[in-house]
């Protein structure tokens, strides 16, 4: 069973979605509406945070600021094992060996 959030893990993700938003205040995908939710390029299931545990599933690398389900619905990269493999790749080396800064984002990749 997956553990549910705390309260401070809870406050930092609102944290960690209003920088993210403020990256980029209009859809990553569509440019056409405000950002209003984060999606998760590999999904929040509990196969997936079992798996790869939750620091990486809520890594701001596996976050797109988007504005809708239907444009949050289309940064899913599940089905794509090779996008998925190098995503996770990338989120691995910014937590274990610190290169990526998420102040030094330069964008999402959708």
């Amino acid at each position: 069973m997956v553990p549910l959030m705390t309260g401070r893990e809870k406050l930092e993700a609102e944290e960690m979605k209003r920088h993210l938003i403020s990256l980029s205040p209009m859809c990553a995908v569509c440019g056409e509406a405000p950002s209003t939710q984060l999606a998760h390029r590999i999904s929040k299931s509990k196969a997936n945070i079992k798996r790869y545990g939750a620091q990486m599933i809520h890594h701001p690398l596996n976050l797109v600021p988007v504005c809708g389900l239907r444009c949050n619905s289309s940064v899913l990269i599940d089905g794509n094992p090779g996008k998925k493999s190098q995503l996770l790749g990338k989120i691995h080396d910014a937590l274990f060996d610190g290169q990526i800064a998420i102040n030094e984002f330069d964008g999402w990749d959708v």
